[in-house]
């Protein structure tokens, strides 16, 4: 009986055993904007407030983020949600190794380029892909680091926790602003 419960829970533990320890990173995002791939536009680490989101952090280099990235941007197709985002930053030295990379392997996910890796220091991230879940008060909730075969299945259900939990709140706000 103890082996079954502990191969239950083993995706879990797995999943976890390269979690930070919270203390080690801000409680929030940290102001940063950084330029997109498209050389265009920018993103604003912490301008989301308001929705949910999950942060990648990756690079061309990193064979992890060449099964994790790929495995995000269905993610993010399967959760259709206004109040959902997901950002994703490569620390890449030139924007061309990272479009290259991105075209190599079809994925079109919005990429800022942080060529300086200050994101790296900013939160504390000491593998690669490094993954933020952040609720829409902008606070993270959830921090991981590297990659494992089915973790979309339990970052979509964490997702869908933080997207009650927003609706709610809204809806909360809703009511007190009707009673005023």
């Amino acid at each position: 009986m103890q082996t079954k419960k502990f191969l239950a829970l083993l995706p879990l533990i797995c999943f976890f055993s390269n979690a930070k320890a919270f203390a080690d990173v801000p409680h929030s995002l940290p102001e940063l904007t950084l330029p997109m791939l498209d050389g265009v536009h920018q993103l604003k680490l912490n301008g989301h407030i308001g929705k949910v989101i999950y942060l990648d952090i990756w690079a061309s280099s990193c064979a992890a983020c060449t099964l994790a990235l790929p495995d995000l941007e269905t993610m993010h197709s399967e959760i259709a949600s206004d109040d959902f985002e997901v950002l994703s930053i490569t620390v890449d030295r030139t924007s061309s190794d990272a479009n290259r990379f991105l075209q190599k392997l079809h994925l079109n996910i919005p990429s800022a380029l942080d060529a300086d890796s200050k994101t790296l220091a900013l939160l504390s991230v000491t593998g690669l892909p490094a993954g933020f879940l952040v609720d829409a008060t902008g606070k993270i909730r959830l921090i991981h680091q590297g990659y494992r075969p089915r973790q979309s299945e339990f970052l979509k259900a964490y997702i869908d926790k933080l997207l009650q939990e927003h609706a709610v709140a809204l809806d909360d706000a809703r009511k007190t602003k009707n009673r005023n």
